[in-house]
């Protein structure tokens, strides 16, 4: 609606300030409320790594190296690193929620359709929740937003600078992520869809040799930038992300029944964090995209399934945050057919009523049916800021961020017994299982303090080295307790030491998920002819 469009327009700053405000009092508030998700504990404490070695590429997996350098200068600046670490997530997000203003404005020459995809961003589940948590995904919509828009600008001005600065941004997209790397397609689509020539003179060698120079400068820089990271470690692309993959995990049934559960649960995690009305919205604009041949339509829709379809075929363990990179590119998607239904609304009025609404009364229609789609994504962001175990979680993610090993829950309470311990026997000694989690990295966070009187010890309790464990408890001049994450994953190499019946070591305290079954273990050690009781 031209007259909703340039009211926009012309108040840009004050809306874009006005929703930034909005953005960080909804994002801010509870931000550490979630106990640290896994990886979380392992970026921040690589970020210590990055510190304390002054080495930036430490030991990580596939290539998740940018996120870690940026949360590096604020985990050092204050007494909650996870805090800090998640705080530049919210940034990012806010960046992502302006960037899915521009893009839709550019893409759709309708400002209208900008600020709904921006609005849409600050309000749904799936923003909401992985903006507020120090994970590398919701950095990946960042720069796809950023892809897009350079891939644009090169598009319109076909000059050096642009190239290089689209290399840049690709080049950070590897840094972030490899499987980032998917989203590198984004600029052939953008000039295939959104380039001034038509196909026919797009494949002519004049458009090829012009086209081809910008684009080998882009990528050319973009490879660049990467090349550091498969020379940093060796280990840097092993651990546990290798098993995610279909080319390296051991297969789970058949290709067809992979792919046939993966597609049911994209659509269960586009469904819940998306929310329906705001899903349905999406639909509506994808539909008109698909009627009305909208080359800015068509360059997001191709992109949002390249990447899940990729996604689809090649991954064992689906999870929501995978996806993410494309959410912004789907919620621009939603904010064209928002604005199309609005336009269809304002149309029938006046042909029933000869009347043609003001610009005021367009923009409280724009308003109540903002307020409208966004009921169901309010109620949801609502449990996240006050009970996070009430949220409506897919199964698979309830799993991964409340319930199972992979999550913080128990974390706070074990350290605050190992503090309370530690200053009842003057000091300690605390084993971990020699495996990346939430009790070697997540301890290391909270009681980075405590090196005086908590010795953290590593060591590799599923393999043949229940000698170390005897050889420390014959040393250790505390008490010692070891802590672990209880039950074992299916299929895990069980303890060499059988903990729970032993008569050398006795369950000290127990911390459970919010399910009740899954659960941190610690048990206290206490003699040094600690014979092996073997699993077999």
């Amino acid at each position: 609606m031209p007259k909703l469009d340039h009211f926009i327009q012309h108040y840009q700053t004050a809306i874009l300030l006005a929703l930034a405000v909005l953005f960080l009092t909804m994002r801010l508030p509870q931000l550490t409320l979630l106990p640290p998700y896994v990886d979380e504990g392992l970026h921040i404490s690589r970020a210590f790594n990055v510190l304390d070695e002054g080495q930036p590429f430490v030991y990580t997996e596939g290539g998740k190296y940018l996120q870690i350098w940026l949360i590096t200068p604020m985990v050092a600046l204050g007494s909650d690193p996870l805090w800090n670490a998640r705080v530049v997530s919210v940034l990012l997000g806010l960046v992502s929620a302006v960037g899915c203003y521009f893009l839709g404005k550019a893409l759709f020459d309708r400002p209208s359709v900008g600020l709904a995809a921006a609005l849409f961003y600050g309000i749904i589940p799936y923003a909401f929740f992985l903006d507020r948590l120090a994970l590398n995904d919701s950095m990946l919509g960042t720069l796809a937003i950023g892809i897009a828009l350079l891939s644009l600008r090169l598009i319109k001005r076909q000059t050096l600078a642009a190239g290089l600065l689209l290399g840049l941004m690709l080049g950070l997209t590897g840094l972030t992520k490899l499987n980032g790397l998917i989203l590198w397609v984004i600029p052939p689509l953008a000039i295939l869809f959104c380039g001034d020539d038509s196909f026919r003179r797009l494949v002519s060698n004049d458009s090829l040799v012009k086209w081809g120079r910008l684009i080998i400068v882009a990528y050319g820089l973009g490879v660049l930038l990467i090349i550091p990271i498969f020379f940093a470690p060796t280990a840097h692309l092993d651990g546990p992300a290798s098993k995610t993959w279909l080319l390296d995990a051991a297969p789970l049934g058949s290709f067809a029944e992979m792919v046939t559960g993966n597609l049911q649960r994209v659509w269960a995690y586009y469904t819940i964090y998306l929310t329906w009305p705001i899903l349905i919205m999406a639909l509506l604009g994808t539909t008109l995209t698909l009627v009305r041949r909208h080359r800015g339509g068509l360059l997001l829709l191709s992109a949002i399934l390249i990447y899940n379809v990729v996604f689809i075929i090649i991954t064992v363990y689906l999870q929501s945050r995978y996806l993410f990179a494309v959410v912004p590119f789907a919620l621009i998607l939603a904010g064209y057919g928002f604005v199309m239904l609005i336009d269809g609304l304002a149309t029938l009025f006046q042909r029933t009523t000869h009347y043609a609404l003001r610009t005021t009364h367009y923009v409280s229609l724009y308003l109540l049916l903002l307020i409208l789609c966004s009921l169901p994504a309010l109620t949801f962001n609502l449990r996240l800021l006050t009970n996070p175990t009430q949220a409506p979680f897919e199964a698979y993610d309830r799993w991964f961020f409340l319930d199972g090993w992979t999550s913080g829950y128990g974390l706070n309470e074990l350290a605050a017994y190992l503090r309370e311990q530690a200053d009842q026997h003057g000091s300690i000694v605390v084993v971990r299982n020699d495996a990346s989690g939430l009790t070697r990295e997540g301890l290391n966070i909270k009681l980075a303090n405590m090196s005086d009187t908590i010795d953290l010890e590593t060591i590799d309790l599923r393999a043949e080295s229940a000698h170390r464990l005897t050889d420390l408890l014959e040393s250790a001049d505390g008490p010692v307790y070891v802590v672990l994450s209880l039950p074992l994953a299916p299929g895990a190499v069980p303890f060499n030491v059988d903990f729970d019946n032993t008569p050398y070591c006795h369950s000290a305290a127990t911390f459970y998920k919010p399910d009740q079954y899954n659960y941190i273990g610690v048990y206290r050690c206490g003699i040094a002819d600690l014979v092996d009781d073997s699993h077999g």
